[in-house]
């Protein structure tokens, strides 16, 4: 069972051009993920070009908040909608950072920005921002290796899973 949302927790849509643009507002969390990944799928079946989620308003996410962002980044990918976050608050920056994951989105300092660049998403911020080797180069096909759990012994006998990267976005799994 999904527990109730916080009631600080909000997701405002509104649409420019041909672009979702979604407001986030609140933590988020195991409470709200959830909602994050309803309301991208009711978006996806608008059929927008791109996706924009403005996290400016969101000062915590974790592992389940983490999970939701990395559904909607699939589903972008799955319907060749592009995807940008706006405004990522540095908590939230730092968990993409260190779960891998900062690269595989195009990132602005607002929604204005992200609507005038048109899919060129560049890194901004601080040195955890930078695009990593494994997902740099256009064009090319690379490889990044995430691995699937660290010293724990539940974890120590799966192998890890390599993640397909062509032109700087990861394509899926190999």
């Amino acid at each position: 069972m999904i527990p109730p949302a916080s009631p600080a927790f909000d997701i405002r849509s509104r649409y420019e051009r041909e672009w979702a643009i979604l407001t986030v507002t609140g933590d988020l969390d195991r409470t709200t993920a959830e909602k994050l990944k309803s309301v991208a799928r009711t978006v996806w079946k608008t059929d927008p070009t791109r996706l924009v989620l403005d996290l400016s308003a969101v000062p915590f996410c974790d592992s389940a908040g983490l999970s939701a962002l990395v559904y909607v980044l699939r589903g972008c990918q799955a319907l060749d909608i592009g995807l940008a976050l706006v405004g990522i608050e540095p908590r939230v920056e730092r968990i993409l950072s260190l779960r891998h994951l900062l690269s595989a989105f195009d990132r602005y300092h607002s929604v204005e920005e992200a609507l005038d660049a048109d899919g060129d998403g560049q890194p901004f911020g601080s040195s955890l921002s930078r695009r990593g080797p494994a997902l740099s180069g256009e064009g090319r096909t690379s490889f990044l290796v995430v691995s699937s759990g660290r010293g724990s012994v539940k974890h120590r006998n799966r192998p890890p899973y390599v993640v397909r990267v062509r032109g700087g976005r990861p394509t899926g799994r190999r």
